[in-house]
């Protein structure tokens, strides 16, 4: 059940070009077959989210999984098999979205067919949902909590099954991209002085951004802040002055730092270059943002679960999740799945078998120690 699942599952493929609703549709097939609702969500044709519930008597507070359905593309380099064609071999099931984050889905749900089918009373609801747009804007995250927050029943706890190679992560930095771009005048490349180069201009503000210092916040939290430069882009022709050029930023933002603090900087940045060169001109644009997640690792959802799991301690991770979002709902937020971190994203993406049959079973346990 568990293998057929999770390669039907990465055959469905879900990147952004095609949508989630192929992905929500199998989904919610595959737990209607045993008597578990499913609703879908559809926008713009075939974005979707997919939540399913199992009701209990209300005795206890519920428990929610919130997954995502989406992957990223399978990228330009060669891999051994098909990325969206799942290949079982030495143990291990790849394609695209194998570990990040189908894995976790498919164990999520049939941890919950096999409770069901058990026949156990459930005491608290058990509610699973995967969003769409988790690896782009977080779009289905943000729908889903705008839209159901009021509705939901009070949660124990969210448990998000992306890969951590089931560490219990209780932060994670936050994100603030911007693009910046500098203006200046076109002129011909043989008479450069009648032009406002506008890549030397962005030269003299990579210069001034190489050296920022983030903000010195004082946190539980002690992941560093960092900031990436990653794209640039200036230029039409060798003999002509350019008068644009653009650089995209990737910030991952400490605990206490907000993108907010980082733009303000940046601004106060470009104005002082400005007031020191009236030529230089440059405008920023917030590309994305998403908040820090920050859990109390000494909260009493932590504890329960790092006593079921026999795990003694808490981790952050470097990368970011829908967490941030689904704090709307009120209730503790840990990142806790199978797989390893460092396989997301990359050619040859696999999961290991006997880590997805681990996760059925430790997140039966959950399940059966909060809402059965």
């Amino acid at each position: 059940m568990l293998k057929k699942l999770l390669k039907e599952l990465i055959n469905a493929q879900s990147t952004l070009e095609c949508g989630e609703l192929g992905t929500a549709e199998l989904l919610k097939r595959f737990l209607e077959q045993h008597d578990i609702s499913a609703e879908i969500d559809v926008w713009d044709e075939n974005r979707a989210n997919i939540t399913a519930t199992i009701k209990g008597d209300g005795s206890r507070d519920s428990l929610f999984f919130a997954c995502h359905s989406d992957v990223v593309p399978a990228g330009d380099a060669k891999w051994q098999s098909q990325p969206f064609l799942a290949d079982e071999r030495d143990g291990r099931i790849y394609g695209r979205g194998s570990c990040d984050m189908k894995g976790g889905l498919a164990a999520v749900a049939v941890a919950a067919v096999q409770l069901k089918n058990s026949g156990v009373k459930f005491k608290g609801d058990l509610i699973i949902c995967s969003t769409a747009g988790e690896e782009t804007t977080g779009l289905g995250a943000k729908r889903f909590t705008a839209r159901q927050k009021d509705s939901l029943p009070k949660l124990a706890g969210i448990i998000i099954p992306e890969p951590t190679d089931f560490k219990i992560v209780n932060f994670h930095r936050g994100i603030c991209w911007l693009k910046l771009t500098t203006k200046g005048k076109t002129a011909h490349g043989s008479v450069p002085h009648l032009g406002i180069n506008a890549i030397t201009s962005m030269n003299t503000l990579l210069n001034r951004l190489n050296s920022y210092k983030f903000p010195d916040v004082k946190t539980a939290f002690s992941d560093a802040s960092t900031m990436s430069i990653n794209q640039i882009s200036g230029g039409k022709a060798t003999n002509v002055v350019p008068d644009s050029c653009s650089i995209k930023i990737d910030i991952r933002m400490a605990a206490g730092v907000t993108c907010e603090r980082v733009v303000d900087d940046i601004n106060e940045i470009c104005a002082e270059l400005k007031s020191q060169t009236p030529n230089f001109d440059a405008e920023l644009e917030i590309i994305r943002t998403v908040p820090t997640l920050e859990t109390e690792p000494a909260c009493s959802f932590i504890k329960k679960v790092s006593d079921i799991a026999e795990i003694d301690e808490v981790s952050s991770i470097n990368f970011s999740t829908d967490g941030p979002y689904f704090k709307e709902l009120n209730a503790p937020v840990i990142v806790f799945g199978p797989g390893k971190t460092e396989l997301a994203h990359q050619p040859d993406e696999y999961i290991d078998i006997t880590d997805i049959n681990k996760a059925v079973a430790v997140y039966t346990k959950i399940i059966e120690d909060f809402v059965v």
